[in-house]
């Protein structure tokens, strides 16, 4: 099964090898991101916001925001590496290239964008399930805007990387 397996990605070609490559980056990316974000609802309490009634985003919607950037950026950060090296395959040497870490961050930047808006519409279209008590709201409800937000930044990351980033 092993030999088989190996036989079989060895015959894909290059471009469905990076393909691979990048969804396996980015799924330990999205790992990553959910495992932090996560652990930073669950201890809500460094993210605590007492915000007025009337505000337009909720203490719980900003929270989730602001949990959410930090994941984001972490598990960014933690993707251009692995891309680097990896999945394109363009590190010549143990430097960083910080142009294009800078490059790679202010696209993900704009995928976070992406990311949020998504969170922030899956969470308003979803509204009328939460209750304004904290203690009130399942934690596993919560994960389902970060996926959408995660699903839809891919798309736009993915594009950018391979065109634009690690173009080579």
């Amino acid at each position: 099964m092993k030999n088989s397996l190996y036989c079989y990605i060895q015959k894909l070609s290059p471009a469905i090898k990076e393909i691979i490559k990048f969804a396996l980056v980015g799924g330990l990316g999205a790992l990553t991101n959910l495992t932090i974000y996560t652990l930073l609802v669950a201890h809500s309490d460094l993210l605590k916001f007492d915000m007025p009634e009337d505000f337009v985003i909720t203490s719980i919607a900003l929270e989730l925001l602001l949990a959410s950037t930090i994941c984001f950026f972490i598990a960014a950060s933690q993707n251009y590496f692995l891309n680097e090296k990896w999945t394109f395959n363009t590190r010549r040497s143990n430097k960083v290239n910080l142009f294009r870490y800078r490059k790679f961050l202010f696209f993900s930047f704009l995928s976070l964008l992406v990311n949020l808006s998504v969170l922030y519409l899956v969470l308003k279209a979803v509204e009328n399930n939460f209750s304004s008590d904290r203690i009130a709201i399942e934690s596993y409800l919560l994960i389902i805007p970060q996926v959408c937000g995660i699903l839809a930044g891919m798309f736009l990351n993915f594009t950018l990387s391979k065109l634009v980033t690690f173009k080579n």
